[in-house]
């Protein structure tokens, strides 16, 4: 329900399947980018709540969330891969 009030307006998110976790609970990947582009970029690969007791890490997740997610010019500009 958070993802939904984050997305913007626009076509920069695709949410995939990664499979079950070894607890059967989904395991969803987020691909972030500017899909109109054609040109090749690097991939970045941020994960958090990897172990138990990493709580605080849902609220980073949640701040890089907000700022690749935004409709500002320097967020578009990462997701067109111009950083």
């Amino acid at each position: 329900a958070d993802l939904r009030r984050l997305r913007p307006a626009g076509d920069c998110l695709e949410v995939r399947d990664v499979g079950p976790t070894p607890g059967g609970r989904r395991l969803p990947m987020l691909v972030i980018t500017d899909f109109s582009s054609p040109a090749r970029r690097p991939h970045v690969v941020i994960s958090a709540r990897v172990h138990p007791g990493e709580a605080p890490a849902s609220y980073m997740m949640r701040g890089v969330l907000q700022v690749l997610l935004s409709r500002a010019e320097a967020s578009r500009a990462l997701r067109r891969g111009l950083f």
